[in-house]
């Protein structure tokens, strides 16, 4: 998408170049609780949900929340392990 630069007479483009860009992995903030089985769950009127926190950037924080569309602890405890795989499973290593 180009804007008339009206300081130089000219169309400058203001799209933004990916190579440009700074690479930035969103980091995961994971705090397990080994005497709690059900941490990052949270029960909705029946319905198991999952909430974690990611770092976007070094100087930002996300609260991610969403349904795991389950009434069943053992498959939401298994869905919460997948979704946050290996960090979830060192985590609980590095507790012990």
């Amino acid at each position: 998408m180009c804007a008339p630069d009206s300081s130089a007479g000219r169309e400058t483009d203001f799209s933004h170049d990916a190579a440009h860009l700074p690479l930035i992995m969103p980091q995961l903030s994971l705090r397990v609780n080994r005497d709690n089985p059900n941490h990052h769950l949270w029960n909705n009127n029946g319905t198991w949900f999952i909430h974690y926190v990611v770092h976007p950037t070094p100087f930002t924080k996300e609260r991610i929340r969403h349904s795991l569309r389950t009434k069943s602890l053992a498959v939401a405890r298994a869905q919460r392990d997948a979704i946050l795989g290996a960090a979830y499973r060192d985590s609980l290593a590095l507790a012990a």
